[in-house]
Order: C-alpha cells, then structure tokens, then sequence
C-alpha cells in the first residue's frame, strides 16, 4: 500500500512540473523574437529573357528567385541582411546582356552572368 502511495504521489508531482513548465514556457513566448532580415539589401542582378520568344523559360527563373528571395528573407536573410533580386531583361541576345551587367555593375551587390 505505501508503494501505491509514493508512486501515486511522484506522479502528482511530475504533473505539477509539467504545468508549471508549461506555464513558464507561455509566459516567455512574447518575449521570443522572431529573426527577420535588416539592414540594406543585398542586391543580386538576374538577366534573363522577359520578352521575346523565350520569355516563358524567364518567367519561370524569376518566379524560382522571388521564392527564394521569401525563403531567405523569411529565415533572417545573408548576415542578417535581406536579399532582392532584380531582373533584367536580355531579349535573349548575348550583345543585351552584356549590355545589362555594365549599367547594373553599381546598383547590385552580386550578379549572375549569362552562360
């Protein structure tokens, strides 16, 4: 009968801690702070074809980099900054998007080159 009791009463107890960790754990969640990215943006130039016959391939690379662009911001962004993506468009021509990465060479942080 005493070992009934002492096992009843360990997990009356265990109980009590589990509830009042519970309750510490509701207490503290306001003061959680959830990482969000800040600061300047990193800016990552993307050439691609918008217009012209393989417009539909560039559709699909700038809805790939803006899925990205959430996933990433959404976890805190690159050390803390959050990343943009900007497009631009190349008409699908070499001469285009050479043309592209000299005049956005001072407006981007990074930028992908046609291959």
């Amino acid at each position: 009968m005493s070992q009934e009791r002492t096992s009843q009463e360990k997990a009356v107890r265990r109980r009590i801690l589990q509830g009042a960790l519970g309750a510490a754990t509701l207490a503290g969640a306001p003061f959680i702070k959830i990482a969000r990215a800040q600061g300047k943006p990193i800016k990552i130039g993307i050439p691609t074809v918008i217009t012209g016959g393989y417009a539909l391939l560039g559709s699909q690379v700038m809805r790939t980099c803006r899925l990205v662009q959430n996933m990433v911001n959404a976890k805190g962004g690159v050390i803390g900054r959050p990343v943009q993506f900007l497009f631009q468009d190349t008409q699908a021509t070499r001469r285009r998007a050479c043309a592209n990465r000299r005049s956005s060479s001072s407006a981007t942080t990074a930028a992908s080159s046609p291959a």
